[in-house]
């Protein structure tokens, strides 16, 4: 597992601009994807310490991404973070059915982000 990397998959340029010049000025390497395919190809080859997930993708989604992580021996083990826009009220759910290991609703504030990558972090620092 890379100990210094995440990926962060978001169809939407705007949030993943933001959210990665985040979390790099905390040091982190980022990489992202645009649509679930793309980004389990990344996870698998990658093996990052932590997945950002957005649940409304098209094509593959969020919902069936995060399922296929935490169904591989593989891949179980890497914390995933769902998030998707603050109208959804089934994101508890989601994260639930999905095996995820937590959300953030969008918008959300840095300090937020920042929190659940320290929260769920393997090993924390």
């Amino acid at each position: 597992m890379n100990k210094q990397t995440i990926v962060f998959i978001d169809d939407e340029p705007d949030i993943l601009i933001v959210s990665v010049f985040r979390l790099k000025k905390m040091g982190y390497r980022v990489l992202t994807a645009i649509d679930g395919e793309q980004g389990l190809n990344l996870i698998r080859r990658e093996m990052p310490c932590m997945v950002f997930l957005d649940l409304i993708m098209p094509g593959k989604d969020g919902y069936q991404v995060c399922r296929e992580l935490k169904a591989d021996n593989l891949t179980s083990h890497i914390p995933v973070i769902l998030f998707t826009a603050g109208e959804e009220n089934n994101v508890p759910q989601a994260v639930k059915d999905t095996g995820a290991d937590g959300y953030l609703l969008k918008p959300f504030m840095p300090e937020e982000l920042l929190g659940l990558v320290k929260k769920h972090m393997p090993d924390n620092g």
